[in-house]
């Protein structure tokens, strides 16, 4: 099954990403990106918005009614 989103970063360069002195984003296509911080941590991140349509439809929950 094919994403229609086109892979940009191999394995080995995820694993040769340098680490800089600020934190840096490197695009792997649509909005999928590696997230290289200063002390070296390499994570995954999918950038998504979500419409003003879908917050209507999520019900207010509150943390006191929840928990009894």
């Amino acid at each position: 099954m094919t994403t229609g989103i086109k892979r940009v970063l191999t394995d080995a360069a995820v694993i040769t990403a340098k680490v800089e002195p600020k934190a840096r984003k490197i695009h792997d296509g649509g909005d999928l990106y590696l997230f290289v911080t200063p002390t070296g941590l390499k994570s995954w991140r999918y950038k998504y918005r979500l419409t003003p349509s879908f917050f209507e439809e999520v019900p207010v929950l509150v943390l006191r009614d929840i928990q009894t």
